[in-house]
């Protein structure tokens, strides 16, 4: 029996347009660092080779290692039987800058379609108006009134990239839709008093007759179906024209260029219809009717007993509005700015789309994210459904035959304009081998390993093993950690993609490509993070106002060409089948996938990464997000075993362990100043993270902490670390306060001296 979603009939797929293209321009930025170890080099471990090539490839922020011929890995996992459920991209909502016109167009359909209007989206000049940079530089050029006033809409359509002669359709537009818009956000829509002052203070015109003459623009209903008026331009975009295949029977011819097209007009479709179409993006449908059915029903009211609730008169009763919501009435001359025709949609009066709009959710920042597939596919399944996805998209069979660098140029056409056709592929990403099984040969396995292939199962460069080895500070944890120290595998298909992000607490990360087709990265030196923050919220600040940790969810991509204009140095790769990408620590990494393909990955840390990892802590606390582990228990586990430790990892871990006992020492000094003298022994150890983790900044404490005698509703502690104590408790005093630690700070001096001592003993064999 077909699953439902293989029996709903796909929409026909665009091909892809080579003239577009050609007109668009990427910059390729230059190759990252190959290397080519020996046997011997490549014998050494990854511990030890990555250190040796570190000074030559860390400036880079990714390197790529191709091994030795002899390093011929099987893979170890049955197509067939091998089962996973992908996430669902929508490529055209991935960049940031992109998601910014998205939203704020989203935004304006809204304010439309609960008037009973619908936003058209032109093309001017073969492409679709860019109505968010239409706004932008119409603000910045200082406004509808002294932009039509000053004769500057020639200026205007030159900045957003039409012909002058367009300036009249843009200022038309712009004044059907935008203006209004601009007023209702002003305030200006539900209090007359602002609307006046606004006018009184409205340039005087020099030339009544000029055609640029500024007028109240008269609100005009001029569409012909009202049916499906689309409700917001998620909704309109649910049904993408371009999407993986569930079926064999799908029409792989080209999209029909006719209006619908221009009006991005929503299909009239249930949340089910939805889904079996293999979408499963958010809808606003039912938070719109939700919150009208909620509403007491009125029954209607005769036209007699209307009155206009802005002036209090029912004269021309035929000519009021009624709200869907409250069931006020207004004269459509009384509205502000008033409305020329009675729109045939549901009607809402501005101070219910206010509410309305104001709890409506953010589809494009906060919310956004990726959504599950309805489809589970065997590796077969989807290589079938992602060859044939690929050959529909470039017309090319075997899809392999598409050049890198066309597809790379194509992904960031589509990534760069998000009102064209939306592709929507998917991405079986962030697969633990915990539950799936590892591409690598594992004791688990091992049955279905040729003899002369089992020396892999124990091979240093097998990711299984990798971040454990002698050497790795992996090696002292004792909890698996699911991406950290258990490998994530990922199933790839043309343009699926990996969002700018930095590995957890900044370590290292390394990447195994077992089969298929390339995979495309961007990297960013570790030590240009910062740059690159910087020059993200330069290019985004709107989402970044709404969501400071954005990067941290791994959902927004940038083109490298914009980022390598604000000055962040950018590194590229193409990383084949059986090679290997080590991204260094705090680098910030991004990429797609070229093809059908599977990798495989996992963090690791070496000595030198222990002040990376503490400054990671830092930075976590500051934007309140979770650790995975805790720093300084790791630090005090490694340096009270350092029996365990190679020279290298020893001296790393006494600097560090010097730097933490610095700052514990100045806390509880800080702490004792203020008054806190009660202290108690406390095992943070013993207890699970969420059950010892800051209530405000979210760490993981483990040397001290402070609590008082109030609890949380569950029962459990309520604790800060030493630096927020101010945030503890707004009910007991300072003097109720206890100071929990781990150690006396005589034991932790106590730690460092036999650290040194073992150090002095490592150095004197040596």
């Amino acid at each position: 029996m077909k699953n439902p979603s293989q029996q709903q009939p796909q929409p026909p797929q665009p091909e892809i347009d080579y003239e577009k293209l050609r007109a668009f321009h990427f910059i390729h930025p230059p190759e990252c660092p190959i290397f080519r170890p020996t046997y011997e080099e490549f014998s050494l471990g990854p511990i030890d080779y990555i250190s040796k090539i570190r000074s030559n490839a860390e400036p880079f922020g990714i390197c790529k290692i191709i091994p030795p011929k002899e390093f011929q890995v099987p893979f170890a996992i049955d197509r067939n039987e091998f089962h996973f459920t992908p996430r669902t991209q929508r490529i055209n909502d991935l960049e940031a800058g992109s998601r910014i016109r998205l939203n704020f167009t989203d935004k304006l359909c809204k304010f439309w379609n609960l008037q009973g209007i619908t936003l058209r989206i032109p093309t001017i000049e073969k492409k679709y108006l860019d109505v968010y940079r239409l706004h932008s530089v119409v603000k910045d050029e200082g406004g509808f009134e002294i932009c039509t006033r000053d004769r500057k809409w020639g200026k205007i359509a030159t900045r957003i990239g039409y012909q002058k002669h367009n300036s009249t359709s843009l200022r038309t537009y712009y004044e059907r839709y935008l203006f209004p818009y601009d007023v209702f956000l002003s305030g200006a829509t539900t209090n007359p008093e602002v609307w006046k002052q606004q006018q009184e203070q409205e340039p005087k015109q020099s030339n009544s007759n000029s055609s640029d003459s500024i007028r109240s623009p008269i609100i005009t209903n001029n569409n012909n179906n009202h049916d499906n008026d689309p409700l917001s331009l998620h909704e309109q975009m649910k049904n993408p024209d371009i999407k993986p295949e569930t079926n064999n029977n799908n029409n792989n011819g080209h999209s029909n260029d006719n209006d619908d097209k221009t009006k991005l007009m929503a299909n009239n479709t249930s949340n089910n219809d939805l889904n079996k179409n293999g979408t499963t993006t958010t809808t606003i449908v039912d938070d719109v009717n939700k919150t009208e059915t909620e509403e007491d029903d009125y029954d209607d009211i005769d036209d007699v007993d209307k009155f206009c609730f802005n002036c209090y008169d029912n004269y021309q009763s035929y000519s009021l509005l009624t709200c869907h919501k409250c069931r006020n009435s207004f004269h459509k001359t009384c509205l502000i700015p008033p409305f020329n025709d009675i729109p045939k949609g549901q009607w809402h009066c501005h101070s219910c789309l206010s509410t309305i709009l104001e709890r409506l959710p953010k589809t494009y920042t906060s919310e956004f994210g990726f959504t599950q597939s309805p489809k589970t596919y065997t590796l077969r399944e989807f290589g079938e459904m992602a060859d044939k996805f690929k050959e529909n998209y470039f017309r090319c069979s075997p899809p392999t035959n598409v050049r890198c660098s066309d597809l790379e140029k194509e992904f960031w056409r589509i990534v760069s304009t998000p009102f064209e056709n939306v592709v929507c592929v998917e991405y079986g990403a962030d697969l633990y081998t915990n539950d799936y099984g590892s591409g690598f040969p594992t004791t688990k396995n091992s049955a279905s390993i040729p003899d002369d292939k089992k020396c892999y199962i124990k091979s240093p460069w097998n990711l299984n093993n990798l971040p454990t080895l002698y050497g790795s500070v992996f090696e002292h944890i004792n909890t698996n950690i699911n991406g950290m120290i258990i490998p994530w595998m990922y199933v790839g298909m043309c343009f699926s993609a990996f969002c700018w992000h930095n590995e957890d607490h900044w370590t290292y990360s390394i990447n195994y490509l077992h089969w298929g087709e390339p995979k495309s990265w961007y990297g960013v030196p570790g030590n240009k993070a910062e740059i690159f923050e910087y020059a993200m919220q330069q290019l985004a600040p709107d989402l970044f106002s709404s969501q400071p940790d954005l990067l941290h969810h791994l959902v927004t991509t940038c083109n490298p060409n914009l980022l390598m204009k604000l000055g962040v140095p950018i590194y590229r790769a193409d990383q084949r089948a059986g090679e290997f990408v080590v991204t260094f620590p705090r680098s910030y990494h991004a990429g797609f996938n070229q093809g059908f393909n599977f990798a495989e990955a996992v963090n690791f840390a070496t000595a030198d990464w222990l002040p990376t990892g503490r400054l990671s802590i830092a930075h976590y606390s500051a934007f309140h997000r979770y650790p995975v582990f805790s720093h300084d228990e790791l630090i005090c586990k490694m340096a009270d075993g350092c029996k365990d430790l190679n020279t290298c990892l020893a001296l790393a871990t006494y600097d560090d362990l010097k730097e933490m006992i610095k700052n514990e020492m100045h806390l509880r000094h800080k702490i004792f100043t203020i008054g806190v003298m009660n202290t108690e022994y406390f095992s943070f150890e013993t207890f699970k993270d969420d059950e010892r983790q800051c209530d405000y900044c979210k760490t993981t404490c483990f040397l001290s902490a402070i609590k008082c005698n109030c609890k949380h509703d569950d029962g459990n502690l309520r604790l800060v670390c030493v630096n927020h104590y101010e945030n503890l408790c707004q009910k007991c005093p300072l003097e109720k306060f206890i100071l929990l630690y781990r150690y006396r700070m005589d034991e932790l001096k106590i730690m460092e001296r036999e650290l040194y001592r073992y150090i002095l003993q490592l150095q004197s064999i040596a």
